[in-house]
């Protein structure tokens, strides 16, 4: 019977131990002081992962300890990488901060084929506007942007 109670204590205090092994990491994106929302937020070769919300937080949390890179990315700027090192029973705040990507088109081809097609390619015939074009030509009233 003493065996019995000894073993159960034993099991319990590891089982109590063991949930406490954990950590967690939690923060703020951002990129010219704004916050940015739905940034996935994952640890390299691992499963764990995140995305930031409205606001631009973020947290994982039950992460066993060790060594990690972390990597923060969204479209249209450029992906953030972090070695990270998780203590047990600890709360790492890492706030990140993307740089905005510049990357632009040089022309755009719009045909009635429904799939891509370069412009020497094209069977039919293609006109080509530069992006100083289409920013000259005036919106139509419903696309403007609503003045009180």
């Amino acid at each position: 019977m003493l065996f019995r109670i000894l073993f159960i204590l034993l099991f319990v205090l590891s089982a109590i131990r063991a949930m406490g092994q954990y950590a967690s990491i939690s923060g703020t994106v951002t990129s010219e002081n704004q916050t940015l929302p739905f940034v996935n937020i994952y640890l390299k070769n691992t499963p764990m992962g995140t995305s930031s919300d409205e606001l631009g937080s973020y947290s994982m949390k039950e992460i066993a300890p060790g060594f990690y890179t972390l990597i923060a990315s969204v479209m249209g700027y450029t992906p953030y990488t972090q070695r990270i090192t998780l203590e047990e029973n600890r709360k790492l705040v890492l706030n990140i901060d993307l740089e905005a990507t510049t990357e632009s088109l040089d022309e755009m081809v719009v045909t009635g084929t429904l799939k891509a097609v370069s412009r020497s390619e094209s069977p039919v015939p293609v006109e080509v506007y530069s992006p100083t074009f289409l920013k000259k030509i005036p919106l139509p009233v419903f696309l403007r942007p609503y003045k009180t």
